[in-house]
């Protein structure tokens, strides 16, 4: 229950509650200055976070200014969005630019046959491969690679035909030999046609009537005349001039149908023998002699050298006596204080390399130094001990470092007293030589000018010329320690046409030239070519039999077709060969109208991939396999011309062993990703397939498989870029790598059967079923690339089973002119998207209408500069504004600031002030000031 309570005592009288409460009072007032100057510091700190924030601010105000290049900006407007947009740098130079759209990028699509149902009528397909664009055996041609790299002028060709119509026909937007053929077969109001024959463009008149054909150049045109089509023609038709040459601006990579020329870096790539004497050509890049004062980060392409952040070793030399020796490349501290700092040069390097040692063993026994040639690294140990110098990882950074000096032995060591360590690429000197031009260089310059090359008469190929009464020869180059090193000696001068060419005075090699609209015979089979057929019999379901033998004076694969085509006409037999819907193969179909059996034997159907009998109409080939990947094809070109990077991956033998493979950026060609596998000492061996569409992994373990051989990507996607990622399907099994993708079917699959298992792979190619809407058979698959433009082009092979494909959207690039707003005299751009960059040095275009023209100016972006500008200036009172109401005194009210009399903050408004009215430090030019 409650009581009465008072602070007053009942019988003393004495209000002690009083008492109490004045005692703590006094005992109290001692702590209030001190709350009040902690309530004051409190407040100082407040207020000087609030002034941090500001200048926060205002350092990134500053910083914009500085990073976002404001003062440099450009702004670019185009005068129809509609038709493009773009985008500039601070790079692009101010002006006016017209641009015209010829054509937007388009996707490669295919559409089947009809059929009765989607989920009911068994397709009959067991499998179905994909390839795209660069697997084609129609290989269409740049109108600019023709001629030998001068290429064709773009213009218009006015046609007359035999009644006297005429046509004029604008090519002025046309980018490759097909577009020309199509947009002259299109022409309304005229009877020609345009085709390419032995590739050469060839025009024939229909009209029927009795007046000679006539072609001109409209304007100041010269494309007829480029095509050496110009000219009247009583006869009615006209066959322009040899289109597949090369000249000395050819590039190498455009040789041998894209395969190019492959080119190992600091070895003989092949040899010349002149009267005896051999001669060691090198094509590839020649770097600056690596020197005391080449500085670290120049090596390795510029990436350096891995040195450890901290003071840990960066690797351990272990000398022949046994003693190891830590090397820090990094800064030496000790108690803290640096006392020597990082190593930056290869002077610098080798000093530390060398105290190091000369601490532990005696001096100068065991040293590091240069090469004789300057490109690489040598340990010597004159100790004589019982071992063998070995350099060992260490640090955080593990074996990098040894690795980027070329030195790394791991625990098994050198196999003498000296590490020779491997090349290490420095800055670029001479890079590798990419054009006709450059092989003829180094010829004359690595002969000391006793041999002379050149493009031989036909144009095809490339001639060597000596001294009238000196033998020439051409011999493989250096090998490399694979089981076909042989092969990789010998692959430079056969890319060239050279290999083993040989005579008195002079010596010619065979046809390198690219095939145009078609594939030279020896890029079949994967490069292995048709190995020398002697016949071919074709008989049709009439009975009539024609063979043909000629093979040897055909060295493309329309020029060959279009030879047994024409003995078979002759002939009366009623077969016709083209190439089949695929693109890959071949086709041979009977028109004969006999119910007989179609046959063609022999071992040149064999190598054409026809042999075979059947009772229907047509033999559908084999695929051919046309050659797009070589030992010399650039790791960049890879993934429909997006490359496959930079990154590792782990390799895991069948002996249960695993290496990780750094694919770097000095990694360029396909051979050096092979070079990399080969070098790891696993049980697997890397080479191209016999496809020539990939990379095999051979398994070379010859006892007891363990596990399935796999690889996996550790860091980037390298591995699956290069289509070797998996896993072997049993022990021992090699890995099968190609960048044809196969698709697994039933014969039982129906339409909506297919369409999954194709989207459920997850390759370059989308697939649909397209509803007609008509008819008995509405039904038809769809399918289409993911990957736009030529390189996208899709390439179905359904083996035995016809679905009809059809190709409804060929796939091109876009193309975009820049110029006058005339195509034929513009400068033409192509691109696999509608996206254009580095037209102008840093300007991006998107496309977005194609055959439509518009101005895009580019000026200086005076209103990103206004705004930085202002934001600065903002930012800049802002802080002074605040310090100002932090640091005032009000003789009115007697209030002070939390920050008055501070002499930091006095400070750093002294400093703001004379930053802001003063000029800007290491900037030259108008703005210096902002006031």
């Amino acid at each position: 229950m409650s009581g009465i309570t008072s602070g007053v005592g009942l019988v003393s009288g004495i209000n002690s509650a009083q008492i109490i409460e004045q005692l703590l009072g006094l005992e109290a007032r001692g702590k209030i200055p001190i709350q009040r100057r902690l309530a004051a510091i409190q407040g100082s700190k407040t207020a000087l976070l609030d002034v941090n924030a500001r200048l926060l601010n205002l350092k990134n105000s500053a910083a914009g200014l500085r990073v976002g290049k404001t003062f440099q900006t450009m702004n670019a407007v185009s005068a129809d969005e509609t038709v493009l947009t773009a985008k500039a740098s601070s790079a692009t130079p101010p002006g006016s630019y017209s641009f015209t759209v010829g054509r937007m990028v388009s996707t490669s699509q295919l559409l089947s046959r009809g059929f009765a149902t989607k989920n009911a009528t068994p397709l009959g397909l067991d499998s179905m491969t994909v390839e795209w664009g660069d697997a084609s055996l129609n290989r269409d041609a740049s109108l600019a690679e023709l001629r030998g790299g001068a290429g064709i002028s773009r213009g218009s060709i006015k046609f007359t035909d035999g009644l006297a119509r005429t046509a004029t026909v604008d090519l002025s937007t046309a980018v490759t030999l097909s577009e020309v053929v199509e947009r002259i077969n299109a022409a309304e109001g005229v009877g020609i046609t345009a085709s390419v024959v032995n590739e050469r463009l060839s025009i024939r008149d229909d009209s029927g009537g009795a007046a000679a054909l006539k072609i001109e150049d409209v304007g100041a045109g010269s494309i007829a005349t480029d095509f050496g089509i110009d000219g009247t023609y009583a006869g009615g038709s006209v066959t322009g001039v040899q289109l597949n040459q090369i000249g000395v601006n050819t590039g190498l990579a455009s040789l041998n149908d894209g395969a190019g020329v492959f080119i190992r870096d600091n070895v003989a790539d092949f040899r010349l023998v002149v009267d005896g004497t051999n001669y060691d050509i090198s094509l590839g890049r020649k770097d600056e002699p690596i020197t005391a004062a080449t500085k670290l980060s120049d090596l390795n392409n510029g990436t350096g050298i891995h040195i450890n952040s901290t003071d840990a070793d960066d690797f351990t030399i272990v000398t022949s006596s046994g003693v190891s020796v830590g090397v820090n490349l990094g800064a030496v501290i000790v108690d803290g204080e640096v006392q020597d700092p990082a190593v930056t040069t290869v002077g610098e390097l080798i000093a530390r390399v060398n105290s190091e040692l000369d601490g532990s063993v005696a001096a100068g026994q065991v040293v590091l130094s240069l090469g004789a040639g300057g490109t690489n690294f040598v340990l010597t140990d004159s100790l004589g001990g019982a071992g063998v110098p070995k350099v060992l990882a260490a640090g955080p950074n593990s074996e990098r470092a040894a690795k980027d000096l070329g030195i790394f032995t791991g625990p098994t060591g050198a196999t003498s007293n000296i590490i020779t360590g491997s090349t290490i690429r420095n800055k670029v000197a001479t890079p590798r030589a990419a054009t006709v031009q450059n092989l003829i260089d180094r010829i004359h310059e690595q002969t000391n000018g006793l041999v002379t090359a050149s493009v031989n008469a036909s144009g095809t190929g490339i001639a060597l010329s000596v001294a009238a009464t000196s033998s020439i020869d051409v011999v493989a180059g250096t090998t490399d320690g694979s089981s076909f090193g042989a092969a990789v000696g010998q692959r430079t001068a056969r890319d060239l046409g050279l290999y083993r060419a040989a005579g008195t005075g002079s010596a010619e090699g065979w046809r390198v030239a690219a095939g145009i609209e078609t594939v030279r015979n020896d890029n079949l089979h994967g490069g292995s070519g048709l190995a020398s057929p002697t016949a071919i019999s074709l008989t049709d379901r009439s009975g009539a039999t024609f063979s043909f033998t000629d093979f040897t004076s055909h060295d493309t694969l329309d020029s060959l077709v279009r030879a047994v085509n024409a003995g078979a006409v002759a002939a009366g037999v009623d077969i016709e060969i083209s190439v089949g819907d695929s693109g890959r193969s071949l086709v041979a179909r009977d028109s004969s109208g006999g119910t007989g059996a179609l046959t063609i034997t022999g071992n040149g159907a064999t190598a054409l991939g026809l042999e075979g009998t059947v009772s229907g109409t047509a033999i559908r080939g084999d695929d051919l396999d046309r050659r797009h990947l070589a030992l010399g094809t650039t790791l960049a070109s890879l993934g429909f011309g997006k490359g496959v990077g930079t990154g590792t991956f782990r390799i895991t033998d069948s002996t249960g062993d695993s290496a990780v493979v750094d694919v770097g950026s000095d990694a360029v060609t396909v051979y050096d990703v092979i070079s990399e596998i080969n070098s790891r000492g696993l049980f697997v061996e890397a080479r191209l397939n016999d496809t020539g569409d990939g990379i095999d992994l051979i398994d070379t373990n010859t006892g007891s498989a363990i596990n399935p051989m796999s690889v996996i990507d550790v860091s980037g996607s390298v591995a699956r870029g290069i289509g070797i990622l998996g896993t072997a399907a049993h022990a021992g099994d090699d890995i099968e790598g190609s960048l044809e993708k196969t698709i697994d079917l039933n014969v039982t699959d129906t339409l909506t059967d297919v369409v999954a298992k194709i989207n459920n792979a997850k390759f370059s190619v989308n697939a649909s079923i397209v509803n007609a809407g008509a008819g008995t058979t509405p039904f038809r698959l769809s399918l289409a690339s993911s990957v736009g433009g030529t390189l996208g082009q899709l390439l179905v092979d359904t083996g035995d089973v016809d679905l009809g494909l059809v190709r409804a959207v060929e796939g091109r690039d876009a193309s975009l002119f820049l110029g006058t707003g005339n195509p034929a005299t513009s400068f033409l751009f192509t691109s696999s998207t509608n996206s254009f960059k580095d037209i102008v040095s840093g300007l991006e275009v998107e496309a977005k209408k194609s055959g439509a023209t518009t101005v895009v100016e580019v000026s200086r972006d005076f209103e990103r500069i206004k705004t930085d500008v202002t934001k600065l200036v903002t930012t800049v009172n802002d802080a002074l504004a605040r310090i100002s109401e932090y640091d005032k005194y009000d003789p009115e009210s007697e209030k002070r600031g939390p920050l008055l009399g501070n002499s930091t903050v006095a400070r750093l408004r002294q400093q703001l002030v004379q930053t802001a009215q003063g000029p800007a430090k290491g900037v030259e030019g108008r703005y210096r000031y902002l006031s």
